[in-house]
């Protein structure tokens, strides 16, 4: 992993982020060997880079009070660098993974068929230029693109701020290397 990500600990300033349907994404941040914590209306979250995160999830992402649909991209890019096969299954929308191919580009080994998404993890992640197919495959790109050594250019960034309104200024906030070109998201 690059030195600047992840960030020693990163601090979410959000009720948002204790809000019931980010339940079951903060449960599976814990499995993956991410330590959260909760006080207040903040969440905390920090990790050993030394330690790998640990993969072996098999997902099912579908309408609260399940794993929610729209975080299911977001566990996929943190899944490629994880020790462990996993698997996400999309009960909801049929092209949920359109960001594999931008995935398999950064140096995942990962495929979509349908719903599913199967990610072989422990991906060694470079920089590569890729497009983000719509909100959340480009967020999923921009988290993956973090733990990549070298540049990434992330093409067609216009879906990402309709969900997330600075999400490269909220990152580089964190600490990740991570700016946003003139007339980008």
């Amino acid at each position: 992993m690059p030195p600047h990500w992840p960030p020693p600990a990163a601090r979410l300033r959000s009720a948002a982020a204790t809000r019931p349907f980010y339940g079951a994404f903060l449960r599976f941040l814990a499995e993956t060997g991410v330590t959260v914590t909760r006080a207040g209306d903040c969440v905390r979250l920090a990790r050993d880079p030394a330690a790998p995160l640990r993969g072996g999830a098999r997902l099912t992402a579908d309408a609260w009070p399940a794993f929610a649909t729209d975080t299911a991209p977001l566990a996929a890019a943190v899944l490629l660098t994880a020790a462990g096969e996993s698997e996400i299954y999309d009960r909801l929308f049929a092209n949920r993974f359109a960001c594999a191919a931008g995935f398999a580009a950064l140096g995942a080994g990962c495929t979509a068929q349908g719903r599913r998404l199967r990610i072989d993890g422990g991906a060694a992640l470079h920089g590569a230029a890729v497009t983000a197919p719509d909100l959340r495959g480009g967020a999923a790109l921009l988290i993956a693109a973090l733990a990549a050594e070298g540049q990434t250019t992330l093409r067609d960034p216009g879906h990402i701020p309709r969900g997330y309104a600075d999400l490269p200024g909220e990152l580089h906030s964190l600490g990740a290397d991570c700016t946003a070109a003139h007339g980008e998201a």
